[in-house]
């Protein structure tokens, strides 16, 4: 099997493959955009081959947070302490 695709497990999930292949459950869209025929899976059968192609390198570095992995409360915690 390529080093770029994946094939899946019985009972295997969107996140959970995410999980699997880049560490972060939150890359299940990154699979989902490479993956359009088949969203409409819920829950994956045996053998399917899905394209796994690497993060792209903005998220794939570390180095900067990806998109949505921001904490949406910290900006409202900070103003209740100033209060």
């Amino acid at each position: 099997m390529d080093e770029e695709t994946y094939e899946t497990s019985q009972g295997d999930t969107w996140d959970n493959i995410a999980l699997e292949l880049y560490g972060k459950e939150s890359y299940a869209d990154w699979l989902m955009q490479n993956n359009f025929w088949c969203l409409d899976v819920l829950v994956f059968p045996e053998g399917m081959v899905l394209n796994a192609p690497p993060l792209p390198v903005s998220t794939a570095s570390g180095d900067e947070e990806a998109e949505g992995d921001e904490d949406p409360y910290a900006e409202a915690d900070e103003d209740e302490e100033e209060a």
